[in-house]
């Protein structure tokens, strides 16, 4: 005979390999590029990237454009960038 089943969660301690990515040192200019990129996007964003395969695209043009944003002075690159965004008029 089966013994019925608890219906009360089980409770564990989280596991010392679970740690939330905000409070992990970043080890390399990668992993720090990419936890900037997942930081200034939403999780819908995210999630619609990873169903029409277009993440590492994505991410490789982010991390061109933040390479590239260092050489050239803030207001070059917000006019460069004014040129791609769509008129609100």
């Amino acid at each position: 005979m089966k013994k019925p089943r608890s219906t009360t969660p089980m409770t564990s301690p989280p596991s010392p390999s679970m740690k939330p990515i905000s409070n992990t040192p970043v080890q390399d200019a990668d992993a720090e590029s990419e936890l900037t990129f997942l930081s200034s996007r939403s999780k819908s964003e995210i999630v619609n990237m990873l169903l029409k395969h277009t993440y590492l695209d994505e991410l490789a043009q982010s991390r061109c454009l933040t390479s590239s944003s260092s050489a050239i002075p803030a207001a070059t690159m917000s006019a460069m960038t004014a040129e791609y965004l769509p008129s609100t008029t």
